[in-house]
């Protein structure tokens, strides 16, 4: 039915799992084995985004021709007659290793992890809030309302 989702249930099991069946008393997950939850065994559901592989490798990308230009310093110490050729080749060279080591850090890089479903009532949901408070001004005079959820 869709993506890997993240069920925590009544016992403080974590279970890993494609949603195979959602009705309004039971979740059944195709995981290392067919799990069967009941809808009041669940105390939480949350999926993990992508790991942000790319961008962490645009970072190398970036960070690469920084140590290339720190090099390029170095060697610029002694003239040459085709410094601009190698300089480029260098930031190049530097670029593509810094994009590398970028990538596989990315991987590493664990995604965010979104609460999709939370009962109420559950540790760490917000509880369900219903305020008066009376006003009175110059022009004015009456009771707000809130209500939270």
């Amino acid at each position: 039915m869709g993506g890997t989702i993240y069920v925590t249930d009544a016992q403080g099991r974590d279970i890993k799992g494609k949603v195979r069946d959602l009705g309004p008393s039971a979740l059944t997950l195709d995981s290392a084995a067919l799990e069967a939850l009941q809808a009041d065994a669940v105390r939480l559901i949350s999926q993990r985004g992508s790991r942000p592989i790319g961008r962490v490798a645009l970072y190398g990308l970036g960070v690469g021709p920084g140590l290339g230009i720190a090099a390029l310093a170095i060697a610029a110490q002694d003239p040459c007659d085709d410094c601009a050729g190698i300089g480029v080749a260098i930031l190049g060279g530097y670029a593509r290793l810094g994009a590398g080591p970028g990538a596989a850090i990315g991987a590493m890089m664990p995604g965010k992890t979104r609460v999709i479903y939370r009962p109420p009532g559950a540790p760490g949901a917000a509880p369900a809030r219903l305020s008066f408070a009376p006003f009175v001004t110059s022009e004015r005079k009456g009771f707000a309302v809130s209500v939270r959820f």
